[in-house]
């Protein structure tokens, strides 16, 4: 079985894909040593992606899917490329839109409140042309899905590995 590795890959896609990655894992990071305990493995690498598991690693996205490819590659099994990925449909043109909310995940995060319920609040009130600024120490990856499959956009980017400045919203010509 070959699988794409890319940030957006499960944990546990990669693990049964290349089975003696778990190792590997395990140095880049202390936290991947509990994976070794089955009951964690089933339960946190099928929720986990490469996005979030570099976080642990204190590495970006792309240096864990480099490393990954790299130590597949070692042990001899072939590694399906990802293609590449055409820039999200109206991503400049969310990004110029009116912030009629402008929102700090990292100073919620903080005081314990998740930041889901006001971008929700806030899309909900949104008009075409406008757009809520989110600010994150992560690519808020499962809100990002979340709202695409709601009809709406969204266009992040990484300023630095600890923070990400995500766009939610309804590019000018996308009706409410």
């Amino acid at each position: 079985m070959i699988c794409a590795i890319t940030s957006e890959t499960k944990i546990s896609e990669v693990l049964e894909a290349y089975p003696g990655l778990e190792q590997r894992l395990a140095e880049w990071s202390p936290e991947f040593a509990e994976l070794r305990n089955p009951v964690l493995l089933r339960a946190v690498a099928k929720a986990t992606t490469v996005a979030q598991a570099a976080r642990l690693c204190d590495l970006t996205a792309a240096e864990l899917v480099r490393k990954i490819r790299e130590a597949a590659r070692e042990s001899g099994v072939e590694v399906a490329e990802e293609a590449p990925q055409p820039a999200a449909a109206g991503a400049a043109e969310l990004a110029d839109c009116r912030i009629a909310d402008d929102i700090d995940a990292g100073e919620m995060l903080e005081r314990g409140v998740h930041p889901v319920g006001r971008v929700r609040e806030g899309l909900a009130k949104l008009q075409p042309g406008e757009a809520i600024r989110l600010k994150s120490p992560f690519r808020p990856d499962p809100l990002i899905q979340s709202v695409r499959a709601s009809g709406f956009e969204a266009y992040s980017v990484a300023v630095s590995p600890r923070e990400h400045v995500t766009y939610f919203g309804r590019g000018r010509n996308q009706a409410a």
